[in-house]
């Protein structure tokens, strides 16, 4: 929060008064929850002050099952009528759920979920040929670092041509960042997406997950990657291991020759999956985290807990 404080916009601080007086009045707090152990204890040595440092706990959040599209098998009525590429199939195969959700959802989930369906399919039709496909997820704001990634694919670009680096996600450095793309000579092989309310889909036609941010509280999104079995390449920040954990995933210094040097490999070694990551396991870790931090009993969460998505 002291970093976001201080982050700079266009010329101007953005979120300083706001992230301040939320500051000022964490002493009339029990409990003060951080995201990640890491930032746990780095809030308790920045943002203490006249704060008892033992009411700076943690507790990891838990991963939302319902946003995630864990099966999009084609059927064989859809590949029949329509014998496209294996990746424009599992898009269009997304296609065939769209009823079953406009009947449990709603119309207005329905229309969100086409959109964000088309845009999936859209990335897909702008490079059919495209052998790896790279994704990121985020704000298009200076912590992010997009700047890095660029640069980081740019190099990769000029070896390995035919890859692809999508961006999902829209912010106050969008036209900056187009620019640059530019400059770089990768216009044609950057998709910038805007924003969409579900990513999964557009991770799901994706091939690698790639974070180049400066700081993190804890990017779900790396989660969310990693339960829908992308591999995943991310900058060192402080919580990146609350984020991404032992044997999952490859950190790298925030430097773009780092980054390019760790997204090359991926393109040498081809696509092996990567480990299978538990996602109600990592629920189950995360709630009894919560409990913990907020002083409940182990018999009260034994009764409280409900399924998560």
């Amino acid at each position: 929060m002291a970093a976001d404080a201080q982050r700079q916009v266009n010329g101007r601080f953005p979120n300083r008064a706001n992230v301040l007086a939320v500051i000022e009045r964490y002493s009339h707090f029990d409990r003060l929850v951080s995201v990640s152990s890491a930032l746990r204890d780095v809030n308790r040595r920045k943002l203490g002050g006249p704060v008892e440092p033992s009411k700076f706990v943690s507790a990891r959040n838990t991963i939302d099952r319902s946003r995630l599209v864990l099966s999009d098998e084609p059927s064989p009525a859809t590949i029949e009528r329509d014998p496209m590429s294996a990746r424009q199939l599992e898009v269009r195969g997304l296609r065939d759920c769209m009823m079953e959700l406009a009947q449990t959802q709603g119309l207005d989930a329905l229309k969100a979920t086409m959109a964000d369906v088309e845009t999936a399919y859209r990335v897909v039709a702008s490079g059919d040929d495209t052998p790896v496909r790279f994704v990121t997820v985020g704000r298009l704001s200076p912590e992010k670092a997009h700047w890095r990634l660029m640069n980081a694919f740019a190099l990769l670009n000029q070896e390995f041509p035919d890859t692809q680096l999508v961006i999902v996600g829209d912010g106050p450095l969008a036209d900056e960042l187009k620019d640059l793309a530019s400059s770089l000579g990768v216009s044609d092989s950057v998709v910038f997406t805007g924003q969409v309310q579900n990513p999964t889909y557009l991770l799901k036609v994706c091939d690698c997950f790639v974070l180049s941010s400066d700081y993190e509280g804890q990017p779900m999104v790396i989660l969310e990657a990693l339960a829908l079995g992308l591999p995943v390449i991310s900058t060192h920040f402080d919580s990146i291991r609350d984020a991404l954990p032992d044997g999952f995933g490859v950190v790298v210094e925030s430097d773009p020759t780092e980054l390019a040097a760790a997204m090359r490999s991926f393109v040498d070694q081809g696509q092996t999956p990567p480990r299978t990551f538990d996602v109600q396991a990592y629920n189950d870790e995360a709630l009894a985290e919560l409990y913990a931090a907020l002083g409940v009993t182990e018999r009260r969460a034994s009764v409280d807990r409900s399924p998560v998505g």
